[in-house]
């Protein structure tokens, strides 16, 4: 009996099939369902983008099995080491996988970003391949923390961590408030009190931890009034 691929391969099998089959719907092990699976997303145009969606919503224990091993066939591998299938959970076993070549690798090492560099300089196998390395090294998307990991990498020696200096918080700012209060007496400094009958005004500076009973014009404690008494700026306009 013909393998399932090898059916597909020559349009022998129905519509509903291959729809069935970009689902990942057949009955069949998981290597050969993906193999499948692949060979559609690749090479099919009605129901590739199908298949794309199955492959990068399939089961990730499962994957990770799948390409850990090096016997995995060869597609399989290559379509989860392409950039535009990548998964970085899947990427860290890729990396180790005698399976995958390091022509692929390569071409990841001079190309990627952000996390996935992290992985391949993480990498035991990349760390021991000079040829990887001088990759990564000439990738312009390394960061200056990630550029200095490698090169230490190259060279042999150990990487060390910046120190970082924190720089001491600055002051907290004082926000004055204007109050300003009508009054024909004047301010009494003595008891810090103003007597309101709308005849004047006087316009008080107070500091931001200050509180003011604006109802009867008076300060809410004698401790906050004495704090700001000599900060105390008084200007007298008839209104």
């Amino acid at each position: 009996m013909a393998r399932m691929l090898d059916l597909i391969r020559t349009a022998g099998v129905s519509q509903h099939q291959m729809m069935s089959a970009a689902r990942g719907a057949l009955r069949l092990p998981a290597e050969e369902m993906i193999e499948i699976l692949v060979y559609i997303a690749e090479h099919n145009k009605i129901f590739g983008e199908q298949a794309r969606l199955t492959l990068a919503g399939w089961d990730e224990a499962s994957a990770k099995t799948m390409v850990a091993n090096p016997n995995t066939p060869k597609e399989i591998l290559d379509y989860w080491i392409s950039p535009k299938n990548i998964r970085a959970s899947l990427f860290v076993l890729l990396l180790e996988n005698p399976s995958v070549q390091l022509t692929k690798l390569g071409e990841m090492a001079a190309t990627s970003k952000g996390e996935l560099i992290d992985l391949m300089i993480a990498s035991p196998r990349l760390r021991n391949s000079k040829p990887l390395l001088n990759d990564l090294n000439g990738n312009h998307n390394l960061t200056g923390v990630q550029a200095a990991r490698v090169q230490a990498l190259i060279h042999g020696t150990d990487y060390v961590e910046p120190v970082r200096v924190d720089e001491p918080a600055p002051p907290e700012a004082v926000v004055a408030k204007v109050i300003c209060v009508p009054t024909t007496l004047g301010l009494d400094t003595s008891l810090v009190r103003l007597v309101i009958d709308g005849s004047a005004v006087v316009c008080v500076e107070v500091g931001a931890a200050t509180e003011v009973d604006t109802t009867h014009g008076n300060w809410a404690s004698a401790s906050a009034a004495s704090a700001v008494a000599p900060a105390l700026r008084a200007q007298t306009a008839i209104t």
